[in-house]
């Protein structure tokens, strides 16, 4: 690189979208992110230009070669160590916008100035039109929430829930057809508001909408039913195809697609369902299942966090922890480890506070704030 200059375009608008780059995480670990070190190092080598660009596709990267004449200053920019507000990556905030816990510009602005959140779930419980059309009030509720994130430059992962009831959960599910009619008076504000839709979590189904103990289920939440095939359909088919939709069991997206194997480079950012499926994961670092987001077969555990590696390089891969017994699951000894290997995109930074807490008695809260997501450095 003696006599030559290399100036890289990372296309920053598109870097507030998801489906950006090759979701690397933890740089410089991440294969992707290794891969573009290595490119940028022997620039001058097109073959390994040729292999690193594929991998961080759709991001617009433009690697210009400019002569070096007498007189030119050189800049050499130093990795900044601080904690930053990472564009859609991150901790994340959630809000329950018709529960009295509105959204607001300021709020927003100080989340990313103050508290380095870029992301809320917008939480939206609709326990009232389980039998009916959602009113005008709850559309226009949702518009203007959008309208709100647009102003203050953040993003939005919506949830829609019917119900929070761990005891009746069965019965208080809506009906398949009412699901249904939901989710299409939704997808014209979903078109006009993908703008700000960081990633959309599946909901509608069981409490709190995170797919399990309904009736769209089996019996023991471990798969999925010809019902809740059907809301997912609907959903993609709703959704942008430039953005992703995120299930809570692993196995749900392996069912859905009959297919077990994780998306390749080639098969990545290409519009399909396949590509357009994450993770999140309600109970990360809970216990060795995680509240059974995970198998409880370690040997069948093993095969999932393999997948999950590789998958999770081109999806997100979202998590919100939860402290059981002593928190001996939750340490940071185990848990950075998993976050690092399965690549989170966004973990929720106001639950569960025991294990937050625990983390930052451990020492490793700030590692891990710094590293969910991706760290470009010029």
């Amino acid at each position: 690189m003696a006599k030559t200059d290399i100036w890289m375009t990372l296309g920053l608008a598109a870097i507030g979208c998801l489906g950006i780059g090759a979701y690397v995480k933890w740089a410089p670990s991440s294969d992707a992110g290794n891969s573009v070190s290595q490119a940028i190092k022997t620039a001058n080598n097109q073959a390994a230009l040729d292999q690193v660009l594929p991998i961080i596709e759709p991001t617009e990267v433009a690697i210009l070669a400019k002569s070096s004449k007498p007189g030119n200053n050189i800049v050499r920019y130093q990795a900044s160590n601080e904690i930053i507000p990472n564009p859609e990556r991150g901790f994340f905030w959630q809000r329950y916008t018709l529960d009295n816990n509105p959204v607001t510009v300021d709020d927003l602005r100080a989340a990313r100035t103050q508290h380095y959140v870029t992301t809320v779930r917008g939480i939206y419980n609709i326990h009232g039109y389980r039998d009916r059309p959602l009113p005008a009030s709850v559309l226009a509720q949702f518009d203007r929430d959008c309208e709100i994130y647009r102003q203050a430059g953040a993003k939005v992962m919506p949830l829609f829930s019917y119900s929070n009831d761990f005891v009746n959960r069965e019965s208080s599910d809506a009906k398949l057809e009412i699901i249904t009619q939901h989710i299409n008076q939704l997808k014209p504000l979903i078109e006009k508001n993908k703008d700000v839709i960081a990633v959309w979590y599946a909901g509608f189904v069981g409490p709190y909408g995170e797919w399990w103990g309904s009736e769209h289920m089996s019996p023991d939440s471990k798969s999925i039913n010809q019902n809740s095939s059907k809301i997912l359909n609907q959903l993609l088919s709703v959704i942008p195809k430039d953005r992703s939709i995120v299930l809570r069991r692993l196995t749900y997206k392996r069912q859905f697609l009959a297919d077990n194997q994780p998306l390749t480079p080639a098969e990545a950012f290409k519009g399909t369902p396949k590509s357009r499926l994450g993770h999140h994961n309600d109970s990360l670092v809970a216990n060795p299942s995680e509240g059974q987001a995970m198998s409880i077969i370690p040997a069948e555990r093993k095969i999932e966090e393999s997948y999950l590696h590789q998958d999770n390089r081109f999806v997100p891969a979202l998590g919100e922890t939860e402290y059981f017994g002593k928190g001996e699951s939750s340490r940071c000894s185990r848990s950075v480890g998993i976050i690092q290997s399965r690549r989170y995109s966004l973990i929720n930074k106001l639950f569960n506070l025991k294990t937050l807490n625990q983390w930052k008695q451990e020492g490793c809260f700030d590692e891990i704030e710094k590293k969910i997501g991706y760290r470009f450095v010029a």
